[in-house]
């Protein structure tokens, strides 16, 4: 992954995440988006939102599996967000029970938040797939590690 969209996780189940993103003006993206007015874009957050679906995989499975998007349906986004603030991303697995099977689709309903107002929601169907098909275990182990750390 080149642009981590995930810094901390503050809760996790087995079909259930919270994670946090700390916005600062550091982020490369905001040299393009917009130098001037810089705004996380919507991408990013959807992004992020995959991002945290695949931590809770990785724990789950013990990073066997990870997921990939198949579908991305009614995504609505409330309002920007600026540097200086956080994202607060809920997801949730629905109708499953936290095992992962190979090829399974599940439907996931994300909410986004800053300063405890929805910023974006939506949902998606993803695939369950082998994790070692996409990604490197080392460099995901210690990002997943430092993510649950009591203190950064």
């Amino acid at each position: 992954m080149r642009s981590l969209l995930v810094d901390r996780v503050l809760e996790m189940n087995t079909t259930s995440i919270l994670g946090r993103k700390y916005l600062s003006i550091n982020e490369d993206i905001y040299e393009y988006h917009f130098p001037k007015n810089p705004v996380m874009p919507a991408a990013y957050m959807v992004e992020g939102a995959v991002q945290l679906g695949r931590i809770l995989v990785w724990k789950q499975s013990q990073f066997q599996h990870t997921i990939i998007p198949l579908i991305f349906k009614k995504f609505k986004f409330h309002k920007m967000l600026r540097p200086g603030t956080t994202l607060d991303t809920s997801l949730t697995f629905m109708d499953v029970s936290g095992e992962y099977q190979l090829l399974d689709e599940i439907k996931v309903k994300v909410v986004g938040t800053s300063n405890e107002e929805v910023v974006f929601e939506g949902s998606f169907v993803c695939k369950i797939v082998d994790f070692e098909d996409i990604h490197h275990l080392e460099s995901s182990e210690n990002y997943v590690q430092y993510l649950f750390e009591e203190q950064h």
